[in-house]
């Protein structure tokens, strides 16, 4: 997920202006006024968070039995998929 040498450019600009909006106490106000925390967090930061999260969720989805759709594998069975390619769904009226 972390960006390559190439783009580390257009990431770190990127990443410098959402940190400066995000000072801006008017944005602060209207994100909180919604609910929401207004965070920021460095690019190498949000990735090792980011996957650090997808191993902790593989790790609860492969316990359950189930499979991320990414390995090929079906997140239900076949009976239970619709929809085109991994974006699977689920219809509990065929259970």
């Amino acid at each position: 997920m972390q960006a390559s040498n190439a783009n580390l450019p257009i990431v770190t600009k990127a990443s410098e202006a959402i940190a400066s909006i995000l000072k801006d106490p008017d944005i602060r106000k209207q994100w909180e006024a919604l609910g929401a925390v207004p965070l920021y967090s460095p690019p190498k930061a949000f990735d090792e968070a980011i996957r650090s999260d997808a191993e902790r969720y593989a790790k609860l989805v492969n316990s359950a039995g189930e499979h991320f759709p990414e390995t090929g594998s079906p997140v239900y069975p076949d009976e239970h998929r619709s929809g085109v390619g991994n974006q699977a769904s689920y219809d509990p009226a065929l259970d």
